[in-house]
């Protein structure tokens, strides 16, 4: 081999290669780099071809640190490759649950129950078994007590003697006898007389509480009933004032009107809430005959109702009545031409004003 001159490699800082788990932009900084220099060593070697000239420490460590950033994003670019070629799946949406409704009986009334969770329908079995056992229970103490009341009724020293009362009848017995028969035989007959005048004053107290109580009682419902006279006259008087009928849905409804106002502290009268209801009353009416035809409306209202429109339209026309519910009783013994059928109350208005 010829003399060559001496091969120098730059200084490369003495750090360990990290583990790389990324590739970015400084990594790839550094690759090039590291190529420009393995390229500038073999431009500059005298070396043969085919010989490679031996790296120095420093060099190795870069190679293989350059090594690891090549395999790293090689193995990046597989995984990125790998998803793209996975296909994308959606997850499946369960379809709703058909709805399960129950139709149940309650207390004589039918009720619907939506049974489609059946957590739900647990809790619901689970209560009404738990209410079950109270009713049960509850019925078997109300047993117990009425048959305890009758014993006590027909023999009450059995009633009392029952061990689970506890009570000493015997002791019970002396008790009383030393209170209403000893003491009494061992009073003066001064103390006795004292006794039983406070007895009897302690009855006539209690017989004028009673008397009192009764005679409260009875103001009290005397002025319950003057007040709803007062109030049915001024209720009367209010709904004829304003042209209403006097049905239970007006006089519900001034009531309703009434209670409002009081509760806000107004003081009001059935005369100052006639006109709301009459207002509800029109508006309520206005769009029932309007939305109905004449057939339908005639079956609502009946046909005794559906008449007296009648005769009040045609005797708001000047026109004579001419079926038999018109003219009266009398009405089979006169003479008077066919009735004409129409087929709504709008035909019959009509073919009144061409008459």
């Amino acid at each position: 081999m010829s003399d060559a001159p001496e091969i120098s490699t730059p200084e490369v800082a003495d750090v360990e290669p990290a583990e790389v788990t990324e590739v970015d932009d400084t990594a790839d900084a550094e690759e090039a780099e590291y190529h420009a220099k393995m390229a500038e060593i073999a431009a500059n070697s005298a070396e043969e071809a085919d010989e490679e000239p031996e790296l120095s420490d420093d060099d190795k460590k870069y190679k293989a640190k350059m090594k690891k950033i090549e395999d790293a994003k090689k193995k990046k670019a597989a995984e990125s490759e790998e998803a793209e070629e996975k296909p994308k799946t959606t997850p499946k949406k369960e379809a709703p649950k058909e709805k399960k409704i129950w139709k149940l009986k309650v207390n004589d009334k039918e009720i619907e129950f939506d049974a489609t969770d059946d957590e739900v329908v647990k809790a619901e079995v689970q209560k009404g078994r738990a209410a079950e056992a109270r009713f049960q229970q509850a019925a078997t103490i109300r047993k117990q007590a009425e048959n305890f009341v009758e014993v006590l009724r027909t023999d009450p020293i059995k009633a009392l003697s029952h061990p689970s009362l506890g009570i000493d009848l015997k002791k019970m017995c002396e008790e009383y006898l030393y209170e209403n028969v000893v003491k009494a035989e061992m009073m003066s007959p001064e103390e006795r007389k004292q006794k039983e005048t406070e007895a009897e004053l302690e009855r006539y107290r209690q017989r004028e509480a009673q008397e009192k109580k009764e005679r409260e009682t009875k103001t009290r419902e005397d002025l319950k009933e003057k007040y709803r006279q007062d109030w049915t006259v001024k209720f009367k008087e209010a709904i004829e004032a304003h042209d209403l009928p006097r049905t239970d849905w007006v006089m519900n409804r001034m009531a309703h009107y009434m209670k409002v106002a009081i509760a806000k502290g107004h003081k009001v009268q059935p005369t100052d809430v006639a006109p709301l209801v009459r207002k509800d009353l029109l508006e309520h009416t206005t769009q029932l005959f309007t939305n109905t035809d004449g057939e339908k409306l005639m079956g609502i209202i009946g046909k005794d109702a559906f008449d007296k429109i009648r005769k009040a339209n045609l005797k708001k026309l000047g026109v004579e009545p001419t079926t038999k519910a018109d003219l009266g009783p009398e009405s089979s013994q006169r003479t008077r031409t066919p009735e004409k059928r129409y087929g709504s109350k709008e035909e019959m208005m009509r073919d009144m004003r061409k008459d």
